[in-house]
């Protein structure tokens, strides 16, 4: 027996140090997100006019906020956490609207977290024009204050999520800027209209001019409320020109893959090798972090 419990300890003790040392290995967000900077070097390049598509999607919440916080005078170290950060709860499945929605239906005592998740950090909230105009205001105020403290860049990331689908997650899109506009809500999101209806999420349409709008005001108070004292309005122009100029069909895709097409896996090589970096490095966003950003508004 006493054999037994001497081996059953020692397995114990090896097992803890185990995932002491994977715990030990993870850093926090801002460590992590400069020694993956440092290491990869990703970067925009926004060097061609043409392409196939804006897109308000996963890979979108990564170069428009890096091309927006780069233009606002942030250094390009804060400007790629930040953008991790903006894509974080679509690249985690505890925190992705579609995982959390369909796994927390049939669970009445997750309904507080399921809600959490898509009310707030999804922003839909399914309010009114007005309720939209106040979460936006919100949200922006709260990108101010925290834009001045770089440990808290994962925090302010997760804010810039909201902020963009506030957007994103409006409909319909012809009653955008009028006291029409809705929000979409928690207990359905916008899946049917992605699929079978006018789809909310994309940036641009030939035949609808407000999508272009919308995706504009998003860019231009983004920057406003990141700015710093060597943002670039020239930078910021020539961004919205980039957009602008942009190739975009009836087939253009949804709401923010801002990346050239033309660019060669090699120059986008070293963002997804950031990118797997930050997911490999970084410790895990917690239940609690999202209560600690979300119970901010």
């Amino acid at each position: 027996m006493i054999n037994r419990n001497i081996y059953f300890t020692v397995f114990c003790v090896f097992l803890m140090s185990i995932a002491f040392q994977v715990y030990a290995e993870r850093m926090e967000p801002v460590d992590a997100a400069k020694y993956c900077f440092d290491k990869n070097k990703p970067n925009i390049l926004l060097t061609e006019k043409s392409t196939k598509g804006i897109v308000y999607k996963p890979d979108g919440h990564i170069y428009t906020t890096a091309s927006v916080a780069i233009a606002s005078g942030l250094r390009p170290s804060r400007a790629f956490a930040l953008a991790y950060f903006s894509q974080y709860p679509d690249l985690d499945k505890d925190y992705d609207a579609v995982s959390v929605g369909i796994q927390y239906s049939y669970k009445p005592w997750q309904w507080g977290w399921r809600n959490t998740v898509l009310a707030k950090l999804h922003s839909l909230h399914g309010e009114d024009h007005d309720g939209i105009k106040r979460r936006r205001s919100v949200l922006l105020k709260i990108i101010s204050s925290l834009i001045g403290d770089p440990a808290l860049d994962w925090q302010t990331g997760l804010l810039i999520h909201s902020y963009g689908d506030s957007y994103a997650h409006t409909h319909t899109i012809y009653n955008y800027g009028t006291d029409k506009e809705e929000a979409y809500g928690p207990k359905l999101g916008h899946a049917w209209d992605s699929k079978y209806g006018v789809d909310p999420d994309k940036v641009k349409d030939p035949k609808i001019p407000q999508y272009f709008d919308k995706f504009t005001d998003y860019i231009t108070t983004l920057f406003d409320n990141l700015r710093q004292p060597g943002a670039s309005e020239e930078h910021l122009t020539a961004l919205l020109a980039y957009y602008n100029e942009m190739e975009c069909d009836e087939l253009c895709p949804t709401y923010f893959e801002i990346m050239p097409t033309q660019e060669s896996e090699t120059n986008k090589e070293p963002l997804k090798n950031y990118m797997s970096c930050m997911l490999a490095n970084t410790r895990k966003i917690t239940r609690k972090d999202i209560y600690t950003v979300t119970n901010r508004f």
